[in-house]
């Protein structure tokens, strides 16, 4: 479709690596800096997977304001305001998208990302234009969801701070580690970690002595074979200095 628009253009798959809860609104964040570590581009298409355009005139470029190019879509009938004016698939400059300080990193699951998002367009003094209904058609992919798609539960508490998180929450804050890049024939793909926690150690204790280091990477596995013993671990893990007294009030029971 883009090939016979005459544009040129590439194509980044981004996908998140562990198996976790999903955030689509952070590893958007992530694809759009390394993205633009790549090549100045001048538009960003943010496509869900599961969209196909039905009309070559729904044209993959930007404008001088962010653009809804999926106002239309089967699922719903076709009809507008399905939920939300800026997702599935939407069109946004570089210079757009950082005014807008890129998506809230905060949506865990699925849903309300989208909604914050047209907020921070308007806060940012933007507005967002929708292509024509009978152009901006397309076809949803019918699928299932695996459980780390499961529904938001806080999305309505995070709107009430959306606010305040405007300028601190989203590319100001952005956390990932970009874990592979693979090159392909049509596109390239990025594995992202997101995980707020990184386990690095194991340490098991033996008779309240400590006996073994276990280091978390891939590698053979190995045992030593006890008995009589009594048996503890701990775990060594970053950032959790906010869990100290959940610590504190298990070793007391």
């Amino acid at each position: 479709m883009m090939q016979r628009q005459g544009i040129a253009y590439c194509i980044y798959v981004s996908e998140q690596f562990d198996d976790g809860q999903f955030n689509k609104a952070l590893i958007m964040n992530a694809a759009f800096e390394e993205a633009m570590k790549i090549d100045f581009y001048d538009c960003i298409i943010f496509h869900d997977v599961d969209m196909i355009p039905e009309d070559d005139r729904n044209i993959y470029s930007c404008g001088d304001q962010p653009k809804h190019m999926s106002p239309a879509i089967d699922k719903f009938n076709y009809k507008p305001h399905y939920g939300t004016d800026f997702g599935g698939v939407t069109g946004i400059t570089p210079e757009q998208y950082r005014k807008a300080n890129g998506h809230s990193n905060q949506f865990w699951g699925w849903g309300g990302e989208d909604n914050d998002m047209e907020f921070r367009i308007f806060n940012s003094g933007m507005k967002i234009i929708a292509v024509p209904l009978n152009i901006g058609r397309y076809k949803m992919i019918v699928h299932k969801h695996p459980w780390k798609f499961s529904p938001n539960k806080f999305p309505t508490r995070l709107n009430k701070t959306r606010v305040q998180r405007a300028k601190t929450d989203g590319l100001s804050d952005l956390k990932y580690r970009l874990v592979t890049t693979e090159s392909h024939p049509t596109y390239s793909k990025f594995v992202i970690d997101i995980r707020k926690l990184d386990i690095q150690r194991i340490t098991l204790h033996l008779d309240d002595s400590p006996a073994m280091d276990v280091d978390i990477k891939n590698g053979p596995c190995r045992y030593d074979r006890t008995e009589g013993k009594y048996l503890d671990f701990s775990i060594e893990l970053t950032h959790v200095k906010e869990a100290s007294h959940l610590i504190d009030k298990f070793l007391k029971k």
